[in-house]
């Protein structure tokens, strides 16, 4: 092995050490500590309530849960705004409940559902309180 080539070695070797140290310092920051673009979904959990508990772990922010009922005859997605923009939730099935994570600036929370072309469209307000969830049918 050439001297050039171990340089190029040892080069790509620290490099390698000095990632892996940087991503144990940040696992060591604190429990549920979540790094700068970390946005994976949990298993099980949709990356719109991903994304509502990333936004609902920065600060100025309160949350807590909002039960959805569509006594549509077709699926509605639906989006919440809290106060920091506008977040897709999810996808309620006709005649069907789903609860969700919401974040929100400490007031209400604007809920919108609509069909997937867009042609119908509700919107309504609650108030989610943490503990118990707030409950909105879109009708």
């Amino acid at each position: 092995m050439t001297r050039s080539t171990r340089t190029w070695l040892t080069a790509i070797a620290v490099l390698g050490l000095a990632t892996l140290a940087g991503c144990q310092q940040g696992r060591d920051a604190g429990a549920g500590d979540e790094m700068a673009g970390d946005t994976a979904a949990m298993p099980g959990e949709t990356d719109a309530e991903d994304d509502a508990d990333a936004a609902g772990a920065g600060g100025g922010t309160s949350g807590g849960q909002v039960a959805v009922t569509n006594s549509m005859p077709h699926a509605m997605v639906v989006k919440a705004d809290g106060g920091q923009g506008e977040t897709e939730l999810g996808t309620v099935a006709p005649n069907e409940s789903r609860t969700f994570d919401v974040a929100s600036s400490g007031g209400p929370v604007t809920l919108t559902a609509s069909d997937s072309a867009a042609t119908h469209s509700v919107s309504g307000t609650v108030s989610p309180t943490p503990g118990a969830p707030a409950e909105w049918t879109i009708q």
